[in-house]
């Protein structure tokens, strides 16, 4: 979807990207400024810690919620990006084509035989004759 396509919806519509792209920006306003506000507030609370248990309580605390609204975010993103998906026609002629197949054609192998004689330099071929003939 390009720019040129942006601007041929309608702002009435369901699906326009305008509307997306604005409830995906405030999403990440929101986030940014809700981890701002924890991070100011981290101080204050470590401060008031007496022991190094509650040091430690309210550093895990502070990482769950961090955790917790980060993934409250993306998927609140995620929703609001869905008109933004394209939805073509390899999407959704998918059951209703054949697929066309690559088809990678290999030379046919020399047998093994003929390929290790090859490989194997004559004199250790013959070495191994001689062995044989002495045993």
């Amino acid at each position: 979807m390009g720019l040129s396509t942006l601007y041929e919806f309608p702002f009435g519509t369901e699906t326009n990207p305008w509307r997306a792209f604005a409830r995906i920006n405030a999403e990440a306003v929101c986030l940014m400024t809700r981890r701002s506000q924890a991070y100011l507030d981290l101080s204050t609370r470590l401060a008031g810690c007496k022991t190094s248990d509650d040091w430690l309580t309210q550093q895990v605390a502070f990482w769950q919620i961090a955790q917790r609204q980060y993934i409250e975010s993306l998927q609140t993103t995620m929703l609001a990006a869905l008109p933004l998906a394209p939805v073509g026609e390899s999407v959704a002629t998918v059951g209703k084509c054949e697929r066309s197949r690559d088809y990678i054609v290999m030379p046919e192998a020399p047998p093994r035989a003929a390929q290790a004689e090859k490989d194997v330099p004559a004199t250790v071929i013959a070495r191994a004759e001689r062995v044989r003939r002495s045993a």
